[in-house]
C-alpha cells in the first residue's frame, strides 16, 4: 500500500491523476463547462441576431474551455504512467486515443512525475453510469429541442 499521494489538483499540469480519477473526471467536467456556458448561450440567443451572434461565441468558448480542460487532465494522466505530457496534443490529432489513456496502468509508486494521486473514493465508481445516462439523456433532450433553431436561415430545411 501506498503511504504517501499528491494532492488532486484537476486544473494543474503538473503531478499524476490515475486511471478512474481521469476516466470520472475526462467526462464530468468539460461536459459541466459546456452545458452550463451552452445554457447561457441557449438564454442570450432569444434576443434576436445579436444574441444569436453572442450565443455563438459562447458555444465556441464552452469547447475551448472544455478542451483544454481534458487536455489538462490527460496531461496529469500521461505522467502516471511516467511519459511526457507532450502526449496530451495526440487528443487533438486522434481523439479517439483517450480510450488508450483510460486503459494504460500508472506506474506504482513514485515515478519521474511525483507521487501516484489518490483513488477515486468508491462513492463516486457507482455514480459514472449513472452520469453517463444523465449526460446521454441531457444531450438527447437538447437535441429533440433544436429544431434546426438554432442553425443560421440558410441551413435550416424549409417547410
Amino acid at each position: 500500500m501506498i503511504d504517501k499521494y499528491n494532492k488532486l489538483n484537476l486544473f494543474a499540469t503538473d503531478g499524476r491523476i490515475g486511471r478512474s480519477v481521469y476516466f470520472f473526471f475526462s467526462f464530468i467536467l468539460p461536459a459541466l463547462v459546456f452545458w452550463i456556458i451552452a445554457a447561457i448561450a441557449g438564454q442570450v440567443s432569444q434576443f434576436g441576431d445579436t444574441g444569436i451572434n453572442i450565443a455563438y461565441l459562447l458555444m465556441v468558448l464552452a469547447m475551448l474551455l472544455a478542451l483544454i480542460l481534458l487536455i489538462r487532465l490527460t496531461i496529469q494522466r500521461i505522467h502516471d504512467f511516467n511519459k511526457t505530457g507532450w502526449l496530451a496534443l495526440l487528443l487533438l490529432a486522434f481523439p479517439p486515443i483517450i480510450i488508450l489513456y483510460w486503459l494504460v496502468p500508472g506506474t506504482e509508486g513514485i515515478n519521474g512525475y511525483g507521487n501516484p494521486s489518490s483513488p477515486l473514493p468508491n462513492t463516486f465508481k457507482w455514480l459514472i453510469p449513472l452520469l453517463f445516462i444523465a449526460l446521454f439523456s441531457a444531450t438527447a433532450y437538447a437535441l429533440s429541442q433544436l429544431n434546426g433553431s438554432i442553425l443560421p436561415p440558410a441551413l435550416q430545411a424549409s417547410s
